[in-house]
């Protein structure tokens, strides 16, 4: 069966888009601290530029691209006599140019900064780079070059890839909120180049499938460029690939070979279930959500192996769930919370395509799930969710997930989201993927103009210190906090940073029908 998944997701291989991109200019990064990370680009007159040892160039592509360079060298004054060594290095951000690579002090691996060092020996030539790169930013130098001769280089463009149909994409009325045109187009630009053979986290780093990533892209994607094979094919591949104990993995590698990741988090196997379950919503493919339902009620199995006597979630040791790059955060509640609403979500799924005796044992397990949270997580002196198996902490991941698990009704839920928001000791949110759940709570709670605000506070801060495609980690309050000890490594074009497109285009009308502030 698990070679049938797998074949099934090879014969939904998508074709890719090509598009030649040409630069803008050319220009010079400077330091502005009211930029992200302390700099930003200036324009220059350099497209012209002879080059001799030690000379460099930046080009800018005026949008973040993945693909293909191509460039042209010629030489000037005399024949070639030597050959040209060159040092290229690409940034998705300005401070990717402006910082000291050899200075990385990151626990990730070096090799993924985009620096490429090249011998060119025979000139002119044109130049092709092999390897795809993730970028807006191309800054060439001269290494070392003869002193006989100099060099010209022209004709620089990049030949970008992405299985994103560009033609499904509308856009949004002109009427709209500008600012959320604007971070609405700057989503479809994350995504798109995201959207590779698989949806890749990000193009940068990593580039691998994460079922987390996985479901907020495709939630994003049925409102933007569609691609629903494509969420299929990943469905498939994590369904081919899951690991001896039925578990969904967190991550696949699809290149060189298809293999699964080692890694096993609690809360991404069951995000399978939620990705099957808004596949179904969008789609109605029975036939596929049918063949995959098994795989999904396994992630369930799993699940009751994991709670105590009492239906709580036993703590693990280790990274044993993700829920965020939240540093000593305590993840019980948030893992119940979380847990109920996979369970909720794959019950949903059974009674749609007629599994009715397994929504039955669903449903069950969500009211035992329920009950519990009330009983052992929720602190009713507090109206918070702060427990003895948290060790006391507060956290907001908690309370969000508490409440998107419908564990209490919308009046505590608001409550709940007053009293968090007062308290500046709360472990807060550090990544835009579970700035994405705090966001959906409030849609969930009906609270329209918060939402739409807290959109426009979190996404539209990125654009005004730049963003041209949103990033992997952002705490307005620490620009330099990075869970790798180096921003330098950071993606920042990633995958589960897209999704208020999804919020403006599916709660538009709501959206649209809020008074305009005077």
């Amino acid at each position: 069966m698990k070679d049938l998944f797998i074949n099934k997701a090879e014969e939904l291989v998508p074709p890719l888009y090509k598009k030649e991109i040409l630069p803008l200019g050319t220009v010079n990064i400077v330091s502005d601290a009211n930029y992200h990370l302390g700099c930003k680009s200036v324009a220059s007159n350099d497209k012209d530029k002879v080059f001799t040892n030690g000379d460099e160039i930046i080009w800018d592509f005026g949008n973040h691209c993945v693909g293909y360079l191509n460039f042209h060298i010629e030489v000037l004054h005399n024949p070639a006599d030597a050959p040209v060594k060159l040092e290229i290095t690409f940034g998705e951000v300005p401070y990717e140019i402006f910082c000291n690579n050899a200075e990385y002090t990151g626990i990730l691996s070096s090799s993924w900064i985009q620096t490429e060092i090249l011998v060119v020996d025979t000139i002119p030539s044109i130049v092709r780079l092999n390897r795809r790169y993730a970028f807006r930013y191309v800054k060439v130098k001269v290494l070392a070059i003869s002193r006989n001769y100099s060099i010209k280089i022209s004709d620089i463009r990049v030949t970008t890839v992405t299985s994103a149909n560009e033609h499904n994409l509308k856009e949004l009325p002109e009427n709209t909120d500008s600012q959320l045109i604007e971070i609405d187009r700057i989503c479809a630009q994350t995504l798109k180049n995201c959207m590779q053979t698989v949806y890749e986290d990000g193009p940068k780093r990593d580039r691998r499938l994460w079922m987390g990533d996985l479901r907020l892209q495709a939630l994003t994607d049925y409102y933007l460029f569609k691609n629903y094979d494509l969420v299929k094919r990943c469905l498939y591949l994590f369904s081919g690939l899951r690991s001896a104990s039925e578990r969904v993995v967190a991550c696949i590698y699809e290149k060189p070979n298809l293999c699964a990741d080692n890694i096993m988090l609690m809360d991404y196997s069951l995000m399978f279930n939620v990705a099957l379950f808004d596949y179904f919503e969008a789609t109605n493919d029975l036939e596929t959500s049918k063949e995959l339902f098994p795989i999904a009620m396994k992630q369930i199995y799993a699940l009751r192996n994991e709670l105590d006597k009492d239906s709580i979630i036993i703590k693990q040791e280790g990274w044993w769930a993700f829920i965020d790059w939240c540093d000593d955060l305590q993840k019980v509640t948030s893992m119940q919370g979380l847990s109920i609403y996979a369970v909720d979500r794959t019950a949903r799924l059974a009674k749609s395509i007629g599994m009715n005796t397994q929504y039955n044992e669903l449903i069950k397990i969500v009211d035992d799930m329920r009950t519990a949270s009330i009983k052992h997580l929720f602190n009713k002196e507090e109206g918070l969710f702060i427990n003895k198996y948290d060790n006391y902490q507060l956290s907001i991941s908690s309370q969000v997930w508490m409440i998107l698990a419908d564990v209490v009704d919308r009046s505590v839920g608001i409550e709940i989201i007053k009293n968090i928001e007062k308290n500046k000791d709360a472990k807060c949110l550090v990544t835009p993927y579970m700035h994405h759940y705090f966001v959906e709570c409030l849609f969930h709670l009906g609270i329209i103009e918060d939402a739409v605000n807290y959109i426009k506070a979190y996404w539209g801060d990125m654009v005004k210190k730049g963003a041209d495609s949103f990033w992997e980690v952002y705490c307005p309050d620490d620009e330099w906090l990075s869970p790798y000890n180096d921003v330098m490594i950071h993606s920042f074009c990633h995958a589960w940073s897209c999704t208020p497109s999804y919020f403006i285009r599916k709660w538009y009308d709501e959206i649209r029908s809020i008074p305009a502030k005077s």
